[in-house]
């Protein structure tokens, strides 16, 4: 149970004291917890979306009134709005909240609002990545008992962090329509920059600028060795890096290795799976070692994160003895490392399903799709999950078949999740693995 706590009550957030806040668009992941770390300043939150999902229970239990739909007696009743930027401008508790002039505020401002206001801030940025380092480092903040408030925009596999103040705030930083640009951190963290979002930046060249503007407003950078920024505190496997990754030893998936620096040895043994990660679990030591927290501390944070929802997450097993696996991955790099990492588990077949994400990101990533899937033995495509956009908005799952079969590739197509459901379990066995990918609904499909 989250209780109010004097912790929070500061300069910034002295406005909200007592107010009513309700959250357009609650449902989502960081929406969900930005009005859970409300919750710890003022007790007056009611919030709304468009359907209803899991969170709500949670939320319920918090004492966080959420419905789906529309009540305009709870926009009346608020004193301050919170939409998502996934909410449009037509949507009708916030068009009826800007007439009658209420206080409206995108998700993106309230949360610069309370990291920015906060003693030290942290922002974990980059196309890949951010979510699970952004929980590392705040599962190290619990183990270490520091006065800090986390949040991620993914659910943790067992639970949520707790909000105990602003004396630290852990936030990832999202560029999705720069976002990430309110924010003012004591410490910035850039793990990588791959193209994406192609409706929002035109070219990798524009994205990169927009993390460079991002890197520009923070005290400190910490960034991989593939991202350049001067003055940064670098990471990875060269010779010329703060912070040197060697001896990385693979076992069924999870890894250990040494981080050099300064001369010094340190031994971490990863607990997730994927070598993707050891780039995450490292961002995070040193993001800890930076804020003095005890190499004690670290090492037990690291060692005991249970991963998060959605992040290879293995959901279980058939009853022919298949393991069905999880993850969020919808671009092509993510893909890549995904099937890297199962390849790591089994000698068996890999069946991989996916739903598109958007038509944009078909379109413009064309090329990384088509060699993504590369070691699944089975591909199995669903429709696009269109989010904000429409067909003509790019390629469709039809357009990307048509692509791979000019490649003489031929993967599977399904329309809906109850027929690729059929599929997997009369065509899997013991000791075959499948992947379902994406980043909309099909979870429920896992």
């Amino acid at each position: 149970m989250i209780y109010r706590n004097s912790n929070f009550i500061n300069e910034s957030t002295r406005k909200f004291d007592g107010k009513t806040l309700h959250f357009i668009g609650i449902g989502g992941a960081s929406m969900r917890y930005l009005a859970m770390i409300a919750k710890c300043f003022t007790n007056c939150i009611t919030g709304s979306d468009a359907v209803y999902n899991s969170a709500f229970e949670m939320l319920n239990s918090e004492g966080i009134d959420v419905y789906v739909g529309t009540k305009l007696e709870s926009i009346s009743n608020a004193d301050y709005i919170i939409y998502s930027s996934a909410i449009p401008s037509d949507n009708a508790e916030l068009a009826y909240a800007r007439d009658l002039q209420k206080p409206t505020i995108e998700r993106c401002e309230f949360l610069a609002c309370l990291a920015n206001s906060s003693w030290h801030s942290v922002a974990i940025a980059g196309t890949h990545g951010k979510s699970t380092t952004t929980a590392i480092l705040g599962n190290i903040m619990r183990v270490a008992g520091v006065n800090c408030t986390t949040h991620i925009g993914a659910d943790v596999t067992n639970g949520h962090f707790l909000c105990t103040g602003l004396d630290c705030f852990i936030t990832e930083a999202c560029e999705y329509r720069r976002s990430f640009l309110h924010l003012r951190p004591s410490i910035a963290v850039v793990l990588n920059i791959d193209y994406d979002h192609p409706d929002e930046y035109s070219s990798k060249g524009e994205l990169d600028r927009t993390f460079c503007e991002f890197m520009d407003n923070a005290g400190q950078v910490v960034v991989h060795e593939s991202v350049s920024y001067k003055g940064a505190i670098t990471y990875g496997v060269g010779e010329n890096v703060d912070y040197r990754i060697v001896n990385i030893n693979g076992v069924n998936g999870r890894f250990s290795f040494d981080i050099i620096h300064n001369g010094k040895s340190t031994h971490i043994e990863s607990p997730l799976y994927g070598k993707h990660n050891i780039n995450n679990v490292v961002a995070s030591y040193i993001v800890a070692t930076m804020l003095d927290i005890d190499k004690t501390s670290i090492l037990e944070g690291i060692c005991n994160f249970a991963g998060l929802k959605r992040r290879f997450e293995i959901v279980g097993n058939l009853k022919n003895g298949a393991k069905v696996i999880h993850d969020y991955a919808h671009h092509p790099e993510e893909i890549k490392r995904v099937i890297s990492t199962a390849h790591e588990l089994t000698s068996g077949r890999i069946i991989v399903v996916f739903e598109p994400h958007t038509y944009s990101r078909t379109k413009s990533l064309i090329d990384g799709f088509l060699t993504a899937f590369y070691w699944a033995d089975t591909l199995m495509l669903l429709p696009t999950y269109s989010a904000r956009e429409r067909a003509e908005d790019g390629y469709t799952t039809m357009d990307l078949i048509a692509n791979f079969k000019e490649n003489n590739e031929y993967p599977l197509y399904f329309e809906n999740y109850n027929k690729a459901k059929e599929y997997i379990i009369s065509n899997t066995q013991n000791g075959d693995i499948v992947l379902v990918l994406g980043a909309g609904s099909i979870y429920h499909l896992a």
